[in-house]
């Protein structure tokens, strides 16, 4: 499994978010990477925070990369900063419209769609990045059909994306569905369910939703509703609906768990502990996903048994 977090406004919130991370990181089983979320707006916070991550926590991360608002020149040094960073995995992804903007529009000298950018990854660097690309089990808002959706899907898969990543869902046959449009799609590689950590707040809930266009289950939304004054109970509520969804795509053959945290520490860390995920934990060496992707993971995992830390780092509380 991994964790998806977004990168804070402050330094305040930065340090908060570390010592989560740090936890988070230790969790058993330790989460096969941490994946930070990327707009050009928080690009530098974003890149400070996996450098940390990689530094502090001995854990692999995950970067976004989006097409929104970036030309070819722009992505190609945000490569090279990753090369530098020794960040090895990228999410490559459309991305959201610009501030203001209804609707999505490439930037000139930039890319068209995802399976673009996937594509010039590959040129740029082969095989240094792992990839990963989003997949929609309720369907893409602006696709017409599935057979569409399948097309471009297909396309960035093809361009060189080693796994798919899912937006988030509510229903478990969604997900069985889209994984099976897949394989009659000809995509093989690893779909990975994405499991929304449901916020203590039904407004917030349903800003997510919105915000990813996909709408709530009625049997959650009611759930939610029945307890919306006691954020304690809706948390509890929501987390439970989630959990029970994990066990029905991990029973139906999904290789993983990718979690959407927003930046929830408590629910992330119940959700790991009840689904009791350790069976999917391997001493082999892994892709990205850490699952049977058909590339082995590029780098080699050598800190995950790490006890002792440079003595410079004494004053830092992730460390001692």
């Amino acid at each position: 499994y991994s964790v998806d977090f977004f990168p804070p406004h402050t330094i305040e919130g930065a340090r908060g978010l570390m010592n989560r991370m740090d936890r988070m990181a230790n969790l058993q089983p330790k989460p096969d990477f941490l994946d930070v979320t990327w707009t050009l707006d928080s690009g530098k916070r974003t890149m400070e925070m996996l450098v940390a991550a990689k530094a502090l926590c001995a854990v692999d991360v995950q970067m976004h990369l989006t097409c929104t608002g970036i030309t070819k020149a722009m992505a190609n040094d945000l490569l090279s900063e990753a090369v530098d960073a020794g960040v090895r995995s990228i999410l490559a992804l459309r991305g959201d419209a610009e501030p203001g903007q209804d609707t999505w529009s490439p930037t000139p000298g930039g890319f068209n769609n995802a399976g673009e950018l996937v594509a010039f990854i590959r040129q740029q660097h082969g095989d240094f990045f792992s990839i990963a690309v989003a997949g929609h089990p309720a369907g893409h808002p602006s696709s017409t059909s599935r057979e569409e959706e399948m097309r471009h899907l297909k396309a960035k898969v093809d361009a060189g994306a080693d796994y798919i990543v899912t937006q988030i869902f509510f229903e478990a046959s969604e997900y069985i569905s889209f994984v099976a449009a897949c394989r009659a799609a000809g995509i093989t590689c690893p779909v990975v369910p994405g499991i929304l950590v449901v916020p203590p707040s039904l407004e917030q809930f349903q800003t997510v939703c919105r915000h990813c266009q996909v709408a709530p289950a009625p049997a959650l939304l009611a759930a939610l509703r029945q307890v919306q004054d006691d954020p304690e109970q809706l948390r509890a509520a929501g987390l439970k609906y989630m959990e029970d969804l994990s066990r029905q795509v991990l029973q139906a053959g999904a290789p993983g768990l990718y979690l959407y945290s927003l930046n929830l520490e408590r629910s992330v860390k119940q959700l790991v502990t009840a689904l009791d995920l350790s069976k999917f934990a391997s001493d082999r060496r892994r892709s990205a996903t850490g699952l049977n992707s058909p590339r082995p993971l590029p780098w080699a995992r050598a800190r995950d048994s790490e006890v002792v830390r440079p003595i410079f780092w004494a004053s830092n509380p992730l460390s001692y």
